[in-house]
């Protein structure tokens, strides 16, 4: 369980000196970063993307991520990078991360566009699992210190509703043609071959996810999988590799050595 995330004024009250004794590395955001994350959007943006009027790209990621999300995330990125209006990318995440497929592709497309517009992904609440995966390919990963990322792992989630309604007097039959047409039914236990197997697949894909970090993030992939999935706030995430440094967008002072 998370904690709930602190009020916008204690969060107000966190200075920027302690901030910048917080981040280990300085890195000087360019001058519209921080209040861009506030920005109305441009009349003539590119497609969907909130351009502030000095050309801060703002891409939305936020929720539960399905492929539509990814195909929209890669289009309104794509039209940032296009666009000659827009000088910077940011990536505003709050979303605990979404389906596993799509998002490895997503970041790698976007980790390719490095060097061509600067990338920030801004965290204001999480950015876990798929989500983390997408912010990672930044350049840089900035998160407010209440904030969280992590979660590189995969979960499948199997109901088996059988005794259930066995107790109800209700028999459910399966009428299928192939082998494995019914594995992960519902309504009957997940029998050990399937679960063996799909143990399997899920240990590969968080590889793969561990790989993409890595990458990424310049660690090695045993180091990303020796944090088991774990959640890391604040500095904390810093410390693990995962961020590059805090940022508060309620602080009155400009977020310069953030």
């Amino acid at each position: 369980m998370i904690a709930s995330a602190a009020h916008p004024l204690e969060l107000a009250a966190l200075s920027s000196k302690r901030i910048a004794e917080i981040n280990e590395r300085p890195l000087a955001l360019l001058p519209s970063a921080t209040p861009s994350l506030l920005a109305k959007p441009r009349a003539d943006s590119p497609g969907a993307v909130y351009v502030s009027s000095d050309g801060v790209a703002r891409i939305l990621i936020q929720g539960a991520l399905f492929q539509g999300d990814y195909a929209r995330i890669g289009r309104e990125f794509a039209a940032a990078q296009a666009s000659e209006r827009v000088r910077e990318v940011q990536l505003v995440i709050d979303s605990p991360g979404g389906v596993a497929v799509g998002p490895f592709e997503l970041a790698e497309a976007i980790a390719e566009c490095r060097g061509r517009k600067p990338i920030f992904a801004m965290t204001t609440g999480m950015a876990c699992s798929a989500a983390y995966a997408l912010a990672s390919a930044a350049d840089r990963v900035l998160l407010m210190p209440s904030a969280c990322v992590g979660s590189i792992g995969v979960i499948l989630v199997h109901f088996d509703y059988s005794e259930m309604l066995n107790s109800a007097g209700i028999s459910v039959t399966h009428l299928f043609a192939g082998d494995h047409k019914a594995d992960g039914s519902p309504f009957m236990p997940l029998s050990d071959d399937v679960r063996e197997r799909w143990q399997g697949e899920i240990k590969a894909i968080q590889e793969r996810f561990a790989a993409v970090v890595a990458r990424n993030r310049g660690l090695s992939v045993d180091d990303v999988l020796d944090q088991e999935a774990g959640l890391f706030e604040g500095a904390a995430a810093i410390e693990a590799g995962l961020a590059d440094a805090l940022f508060s967008p309620f602080s009155a002072e400009r977020n310069c050595h953030v």
